[in-house]
This record gives C-alpha cells, structure tokens and sequence, in this order.
C-alpha cells in the first residue's frame, strides 16, 4: 500500500529551512515590515472609500412621485419638515 511519513524527517527538515529563511535578514525585515505597514495601510483605504460612498450617498435625492397627497405618511411628513426647516434657514436634515 502506501508508505507512513517519517514525522521526525520532516521536523528536521522543517526546522533546517526556517533556520535558512530566518538568517536571510532582508526576508525576515521584508516580512515584518509589511505585515507592520500593510494592518494601517488597508484600515486607511478602506476608511477613506467608506467615506467616499458615504459622501456619494448624501448627495443623492430621493424624489416621492404623490407626497403631497400622501395622507400620514412619512413621506408627508418629511416634506412637511423639509419646507418648516428651508423656513428656519436649516438644511433640513435631522
């Protein structure tokens, strides 16, 4: 059938290469170096493309085809607090 895995082969193999990889001293500064920088890198993109969206998403209007023969709706009510707000110099957002 199949062989079984000398385990103690590979242990020592395994401790040979990392003892080989760890004395190359660009690699392990390269490896730290990155996963160091690369954590606040990705936090900062991904804060500044959230906001991006966000920023998009407040400029949009919604316009509600019958709110001003809506009879209690929210649609109503928000014109209602739209048109008292432009009144009051405000923007109208709560």
């Amino acid at each position: 059938m199949g062989k079984s895995v000398n385990f103690s082969a590979v242990w020592t193999v395994w401790k040979k290469e990392l003892i080989d990889h760890l004395r190359d001293r660009r690699t392990v500064l390269m490896v730290f170096m990155l996963s160091v920088l690369m954590g606040p890198l990705l936090l900062v993109g991904l804060s500044y493309f959230i906001s991006n969206v966000e920023e998009k998403a407040e400029k949009k209007e919604v316009f509600i085809v019958g709110a001003a023969n809506a009879r209690d709706s929210s649609a109503n009510s928000l014109n209602c607090r739209r048109k008292q707000a432009q009144k009051n110099g405000d923007d109208g957002d709560d």
